[in-house]
């Protein structure tokens, strides 16, 4: 009976404890979306600047709240990379990891397009500052897009390049038979 009140008493201290990791308790002057990002569908990021320029400071913040999308995106491509990687027998070589950890990484580095400012606050310091909160949002079917857009162009350039060694490959044949008939 006691060790049952003592794990009734662990699970009630785990809850509890975990219950409070879940919100964070109002910062003065900071909104509530800024500590506590919406969830659901979708990725947020949340971004911060203070500038005596209010033009620069808005778009800053929107920028770094895109950005913190970015760094999440990254950390779920490169997790599921890994992932994949560990798990298929097949992709053992060095060549193809790489092939595969280079898609990922331009995957990601793309403009995220679709990274649209959902809700921004301003605030004046006291020195005459700005202070911009940005929350950001990302689709996913945005980001979906994004990256086939991506492996779409990658394909193409490497298509378009493999096109072009083979017509220098043909130029550089024709030129070395002109120059044997001309001899």
């Amino acid at each position: 009976m006691k060790k049952q009140s003592v794990l009734a008493f662990l699970a009630l201290a785990t809850v509890a404890g975990l219950s409070g990791c879940a919100g964070s308790k109002p910062v003065a002057g900071v909104p509530d979306w800024y500590l506590n990002q919406p969830t659901g569908n979708g990725l947020y990021g949340t971004g911060t600047i203070q500038s005596k320029s209010l033009q620069l400071a808005k778009e800053q913040a929107d920028f770094a709240a895109c950005k913190e999308i970015a760094k999440s995106l990254s950390q779920k491509v490169e997790d599921l990379t890994k992932q994949y990687l560990g798990q298929e027998g097949t992709v053992g070589n060095g060549e193809a990891k790489e092939a595969l950890s280079g898609a990922a990484r331009s995957i990601v580095s793309v403009n995220l397009t679709g990274c649209i400012n959902k809700k921004r606050e301003v605030r004046m310091t006291s020195d005459g500052a700005y202070t911009v909160y940005s929350l950001a949002y990302l689709d996913p079917t945005s980001a979906v897009a994004a990256a086939k857009s991506a492996r779409d162009a990658q394909q193409a350039l490497a298509q378009s390049k493999q096109s072009f060694d083979e017509l220098d490959h043909l130029l550089e044949r024709d030129l070395k038979k002109d120059d044997a008939a001309g001899k």
